[in-house]
């Protein structure tokens, strides 16, 4: 007899008068719930709110909202949204949500609130968004244009009148994996860390080379899943330094991953100098032989975009499957893998 587990989310109550740990849970009906749960506290009705999309289908999708019951530690669902494919935050009281039309709207949190009229609502331009992330009072989407990843800046300082500030092209993949350090610093997923003292302008202070998964700070205690494992390191402000506390991460080399990714009929491979120097971004088959050398030559420090359209050196096209790209400078190797369909 096949067992597929029922979805649902536990509570825990940390903050009892005893010693017991008290615990409430809500089974979800729908089985087909993404993992993009948000949750947080609404300080002016002090609850805390939860939520989440579930896929009917395949193409039909339902954002749900509800509210936590503090008695049973459970949550009441209060409304949602049908052919809901997009993205949603939860942050300082308000949800936000940016809809397959590019249309955020914005709602402030109650146990009454209704999906169906937001306090306020911001029509974006329309191309593709990729992701939404909310820090301090700003809101950052993730679009593509012409093949490369911008950001987007909209001021929400005042929820009620949302506009947008500017934007800058960053090095964002997947939004999800964004996290907040303290209250001018975030991390992304490909390891940036980014100074966002000044939000219309932010700069890039460091580079962890490698992929975050998760990010937990313990008072000044930065905890870091990365795709090499668990790290550990001291965190002062905008300063990230090692366990030792003696080496201050710089902004260094940093590959990152090819997108679109699987791709066809090409894609673009981007990658940041440190410095000035010498610097090599070569394509490789499975078997470990160089199929092109798409930069071989010294780079001044920045940030760089290149695209490869599937032909080898002499401009061939080359066959669909895996291939490697390597990036090489200043003692500096780091590879990563693509893959041409056709």
């Amino acid at each position: 007899m096949d067992y597929e587990p029922t979805p649902g989310i536990t509570v825990c109550d940390l903050g009892g008068y005893d010693d017991t740990l008290h615990t409430g849970y809500t089974p979800l009906t729908d089985s087909h719930v993404r993992s993009d749960l948000e949750v947080g506290k609404a300080s002016s009705v002090n609850r805390f709110f939860l939520s989440y999309s579930s896929c009917v289908s395949n193409d039909d999708y339902i954002l749900h909202l509800a509210y936590l019951n503090r008695q049973s530690l459970s949550f009441t669902e209060i409304d949602q949204i049908d052919d809901a494919r997009h993205f949603h935050r939860i942050h300082k009281g308000y949800l936000y949500y940016l809809n397959d039309e590019n249309l955020l709207q914005i709602y402030r949190l109650s146990t009454n609130t209704r999906l169906d009229n937001p306090l306020s609502q911001l029509q974006l331009d329309d191309t593709p968004s990729r992701g939404l992330f909310l820090f301090d009072d700003f809101a950052f989407r993730r679009y593509d244009e012409y093949n490369y990843h911008l950001i987007e800046i909209i001021d929400v300082i005042d929820p009620s009148e949302p506009q947008v500030a500017g934007d800058w092209q960053g090095g964002a993949y997947y939004m999800d994996n964004w996290y907040a350090l303290n209250d001018s610093l975030l991390i992304t997923d490909n390891g940036e860390l980014m100074d966002l003292t000044d939000f219309r302008s932010p700069i890039t202070i460091g580079m962890i080379n490698d992929d975050v998964y998760s990010a937990i700070v313990l008072s000044d205690t930065l905890l870091l899943v990365t795709s090499s494992g668990v790290s550990s390191f001291l965190l002062n402000g905008t300063t990230v330094r090692d366990e030792q506390g003696y080496h201050v991460i710089p902004f260094g080399f940093a590959l990152y991953p090819a997108y679109p990714n699987p791709f066809n009929p090409s894609t673009i491979l981007s990658f940041a100098v440190p410095n000035a120097g010498h610097v090599r971004l070569t394509v490789f088959d499975v078997l470990g032989r160089e199929v092109t050398r798409l930069v071989d030559g010294t780079m001044t420090a920045g940030e760089y975009s290149y695209r490869w359209a599937g032909t080898n050196r002499v401009g061939n096209l080359v066959a669909s499957g895996v291939y490697f790209y390597r990036l090489e400078g200043n003692g500096f190797t780091r590879t990563r893998s693509m893959i041409l369909l056709k």
